[in-house]
Order: C-alpha cells, then sequence, then structure tokens
C-alpha cells in the first residue's frame, strides 16, 4: 500500500510544471487545479500520507485552489495529529468561503477543545466567520468582549462577525451586542417569514422582496435556510429554482451542491440550465463540458 501511495505521489510531482516545483505550497496548488476536484483532492490526500511533512503545505494550498472539493481535503486535515497542520487547515477554511453544516461542526469542535492552543483558537474563530451561522455569534460575542485575555483574537471575532453577517460595525462589543439583541430576535422572525413567503408569494415583486431578505439574512439560520432552498429545488417550479440556486451561491451554501447539480441533470430551460450551472461555479464546482 506504501508503495502505491510514493508511486502517486511520485506520479503527482512529475506532472507538475517546472515553476510549481520549488515551492511545496504551488505544488500542491498546481496539483490540485483551481478549483480543486475530487480526484485530485482525493490524490494529494493519499501522498501527504508518505509525506507527512507536506500536509501543512497541502492544508494551505486547499484553500489557494478553492473549490467545493477542497471540503473534504480540509474536513480530513482539520482532525490532523499535529496543530500546526490543523491551524493552516483553519486558515484555509476562512479562505474558501463557503458553508457546509460537517465543516462547521468540526471549526466548532476545535474551538471548544481545552487542548487548543492560541494561534490555533485564533484561527478557528476565523474559520467559524466563513464557515458558520447565527448559532456561532454568541461565542464570537463572547470571544471579542474585553474579559478575553488575547488581543489577537478578540480581533478575529470581531473580524469573524463582519464576514459571517456583512455588517461593517466597529470593533466595539457594546455595538455588536446591541445589535445582535435586535438581530437575534427580530431577524430570524423576519428571516422564517421570508423564506414561507417566498413560496405563497403572487407576485414577482412580492417574491423578490422575500427574496432580497433571505439573502441579507440566510446566515442567521443556515440550516432552515438550506432546508428551504432544498424545498424550492425539488418541488420543480420554475418560479422557485432560479432564486433557490441564486441564494445558495450568494449565501455560499455547499451543501446545496447536489441539488443544484441536479437541476442540470434534468435539462430545464436554457435559462434555467445557465442559472444552475453559474451557482455550481460559484460553490467551486468543475463542470463537466456537456453540461455547460
Amino acid at each position: 500500500m506504501k508503495a502505491l501511495l510514493l508511486a502517486s505521489a511520485i506520479l503527482l510531482s512529475a506532472a507538475l510544471p517546472a515553476h510549481a516545483k520549488d515551492d511545496p505550497v504551488r505544488r500542491w496548488t498546481a496539483a490540485l487545479g483551481s478549483p480543486a476536484t475530487g480526484p485530485t483532492v482525493g490524490k494529494a490526500l493519499d501522498a501527504v500520507l508518505v509525506e507527512p511533512a507536506s500536509a501543512i503545505h497541502l492544508a494551505r494550498a486547499l484553500g489557494l485552489a478553492r473549490g467545493h472539493a477542497a471540503i473534504a481535503g480540509l474536513r480530513e486535515l482539520l482532525g490532523h495529529r499535529e496543530a500546526t497542520v490543523r491551524t493552516e487547515a483553519l486558515l484555509s477554511v476562512a479562505r474558501l468561503g463557503l458553508r457546509s453544516e460537517k465543516l462547521g461542526a468540526d471549526v466548532r469542535n476545535l474551538l471548544a477543545s481545552s487542548f487548543v492552543k492560541a494561534k490555533e483558537r485564533r484561527a478557528a474563530v476565523l474559520a467559524l466567520g466563513a464557515a458558520g451561522d447565527g448559532r456561532d455569534i454568541p461565542s464570537l460575542l463572547k470571544i471579542a468582549s474585553t474579559d478575553e485575555q488575547d488581543a489577537d483574537a478578540r480581533s478575529a471575532a470581531f473580524r469573524a462577525m463582519r464576514g459571517m453577517t456583512g455588517v461593517g460595525l466597529p470593533f466595539v462589543h457594546a455595538r455588536w451586542t446591541h445589535w445582535w439583541r435586535k438581530q437575534d430576535d427580530q431577524g430570524r422572525k423576519r428571516l422564517s417569514k421570508a423564506l414561507s413567503s417566498v413560496v405563497e408569494a403572487t407576485t414577482v415583486p412580492a417574491r423578490q422582496s422575500h427574496e432580497s431578505v433571505v439573502a441579507s439574512l440566510g446566515w442567521l439560520d443556515v440550516t432552515a435556510t438550506t432546508k428551504a432552498l432544498r424545498g424550492w429545488i425539488r418541488a420543480s417550479d420554475d418560479g422557485l429554482l432560479a432564486p433557490a440556486c441564486n441564494l445558495a451561491a450568494h449565501l455560499r451554501l455547499a451543501d446545496l451542491k447536489p441539488e443544484i447539480a441536479g437541476v442540470l441533470e434534468g435539462r430545464p430551460k436554457p435559462m434555467l440550465r445557465k442559472t444552475a450551472a453559474r451557482a455550481l461555479k460559484r460553490l467551486g464546482v468543475v463542470l463537466e463540458a456537456a453540461a455547460r
């Protein structure tokens, strides 16, 4: 088995451009492709089993290569025994910017671990800003409080909240706390109403108004938003398919990739196919030529 993995690593390296071989991160990034694909991520993970020292370079490269397939590679590296590899993988999660239920859970588990040291903890905070949702705001507010001894962690928490919400409040804990009290109650109610009202809307302007609320507040409850959009796609209603694809891409909901890919396979109207293809591209999915 080891001989086979070693051969894969050698072949992977031999196929790279000369300029990429001098820099380990560039070497892995070139091997993964842009965006990364499932097969290239799988081969890369196999290769680092033989060459463990390369795991940190692969972790960084997955964030640079981006792509939906990078999620699987990063989840694998988040479970690595070396803290330096996990830290780099967390930074790449932040760079990747895709939301996935399992990826978010992995980041939360690392952040909650009592064994995580300062540098890895700060990286986990930043990763939560990309992979998390509204359930993580209380944790981020706690880290951003003046009781937190680590100034870098406080700054990371504010940056994470900005990245997650799109809200540009200053790095002032009281301002964010006041904002969250309103958002946690009123915002969730508005999101819940909008998710149900899109289906019930009888006019285009009304539907678009509800879609706008989902676009701005969907991060509050990614689980509920993902479930609703999945339902819209499965309903096969032309009026719901396009907004579902667009909102999934806007909110970076990686878990909806199978449903959006199914829109292409169903061969609907050309405009809907284009919308689905654009959404998949924004989620970092490499499309076969026939599906474009």
